[in-house]
Formats: structure tokens, C-alpha cells, sequence
């Protein structure tokens, strides 16, 4: 009797680790290095970077200059600039950010 006890526990509690454990990641990453945007000859202030989706800010992080950057996104295409909002002329770089992928962009100082 006590042997059945222990079975029907032991798969209670793999059936819940099972049904607990969290599933695959929703988001996925999108970081690098960001360079302050003060073109030449400047100081090297803290770097403002910023994510865009369909022309709207989504995400902003300030960084020390040269600093790593990090957000964690829903899957989708962005764009990621150190120069405020996204207009045509102004610079920025492209991301696709997909399930559970970490994206890598650094972003140099794109006033100079």
C-alpha cells in the first residue's frame, strides 16, 4: 500500500513540474554597444537609445558611452537609433527581433 502511495505522489508531482515549468520564451532580445550621438570632436556623453515600432517609440535606455544596451522585445521589426526619432535622412539601423533570439546591433555614433 505504501509503494502505490509513492507511485501515484511521484507522478502527482511530475504531471505538476510538467504543467508548471514555464514554455518557451515570447520575447526575444535585442542589445549591443551604443555610442553617444555628439558628432565630431566631442565629449562622450551618456549614449539615449532608442527602439521604434511602426514610427512609434517603444523603448529608450541611457547608457554611458560605449555601454552595452539591453531590451527585451516581442517579436517583431524595429528600428534602433542614438539620434532621436526615426525620420527619413536621420540615421538608424533595422532589427528583427524573433521568439527566444537575442539580437546583436551595435550602434556607432551616427552624427559624426
Amino acid at each position: 500500500m505504501v509503494g502505490r502511495r509513492v507511485v501515484v505522489a511521484a507522478v502527482v508531482l511530475g504531471v505538476c513540474v510538467a504543467g508548471c515549468s514555464p514554455g518557451p520564451a515570447a520575447d526575444g532580445v535585442l542589445t549591443g554597444r551604443a555610442a553617444a550621438c555628439v558628432g565630431p570632436g566631442g565629449m562622450k556623453p551618456p549614449a539615449r537609445v532608442d527602439v521604434f515600432r511602426g514610427g512609434r517609440l517603444v523603448a529608450t535606455e541611457v547608457v554611458p558611452g560605449g555601454g552595452i544596451y539591453r531590451f527585451v522585445l516581442a517579436p517583431g521589426r524595429y528600428m534602433v537609433s542614438n539620434t532621436g526619432v526615426p525620420e527619413p535622412g536621420r540615421p538608424q539601423q533595422a532589427a528583427s527581433v524573433a521568439v527566444g533570439s537575442t539580437v546583436h546591433i551595435d550602434i556607432p555614433d551616427l552624427c559624426k
